[in-house]
């Protein structure tokens, strides 16, 4: 039996901080440590989201993005969410659609979260991030028409509407279909002599 006293969240708070540091060594001993504390760790870094300092809240959704569990989908998608810092939407988006990091993958419906992210929020960065997971999703039928809105209808940013067209390709058969199509129709190039 363990003898030691579990951390309280609070005895956690300056590992959470170190989160937010731009420091990667420090970054990387706040991970072990907190992965360390176990359950207490996690809660902490549950906490961690709503944190005053953005880079500590974006930490956070990182180390999640890791060693997230499907107990800590709340937490990600109320950052998701509300969060005022697109940075945080942006990890947070990553954290949920990304399963290749963590060691078994979220039982969210991360692909309808994903679409509402494309949709609505107001950083194209955080539209192209959600945008970028759905390739990481099972092909969903429900993707397809809002990739096909995104194409028709972004023009500020042209990073979203590549990205739309890339994961589009991926998930939709048709869509590769008349891509390759057009692709076919343009000229050759003349040689370089």
């Amino acid at each position: 039996m363990n003898d030691e006293p579990t951390p309280d969240v609070h005895e956690l708070t300056p590992l959470i901080e170190m989160l937010g540091t731009r420091d990667w060594r420090a970054v990387a001993e706040a991970h072990r440590a907190l992965l360390a504390a176990g359950q207490e760790g996690v809660a902490a870094v549950l906490a961690g989201l709503t944190h005053p300092n953005p880079r500590v809240r974006r930490g956070c959704a990182g180390f999640l993005d890791h060693h997230g569990t499907d107990s800590c989908v709340p937490g990600l998608v109320r950052a998701l969410l509300t969060d005022p810092v697109a940075n945080v939407r942006r990890e947070a988006v990553h954290s949920l659609a990304c399963d290749r990091c963590k060691e078994s993958p979220l039982e969210a419906d991360a692909v309808q979260l994903l679409l509402d992210r494309i949709e609505s929020d107001p950083s194209y960065k955080v539209r192209r991030e959600a945008i970028f997971g759905l390739a990481r999703q099972t092909p969903d039928d429900r993707a397809r028409p809002v990739l096909r809105r995104v194409l028709a209808d972004e023009s500020e940013h042209p990073e979203v509407r590549k990205m739309a067209r890339h994961v589009l390709r991926l998930l939709d058969p048709r869509f590769r279909a008349e891509m390759d199509a057009l692709a076919r129709a343009y000229p050759a190039a003349p040689e370089r002599v």
